[in-house]
């Protein structure tokens, strides 16, 4: 015998189609994140000091400093 599937309710669809954009959106920031973190690292290593790796970036200084 098929085992039946239930369909989720239209209130329950929102919400897992909201979780998912939400994931979606979550994973495009981090990956983002990360070529950002790359970029100002690659930049100091380079000779770039923390303020001219920041203003290039378009972050803070002390986030600069953080990542490097």
């Amino acid at each position: 015998m098929r085992q039946r599937t239930a369909i989720p309710a239209p209130a329950d669809q929102r919400r897992i189609e909201k979780r998912a954009r939400f994931n979606a959106a979550r994973a495009e920031l981090e990956a983002a994140e990360a070529e950002l973190l790359a970029a100002v690292v690659g930049a100091m290593k380079y000779g770039a000091s923390h303020r001219e790796a920041a203003a290039s970036a378009g972050i803070s200084d002390r986030t600069a400093h953080r990542w490097g």
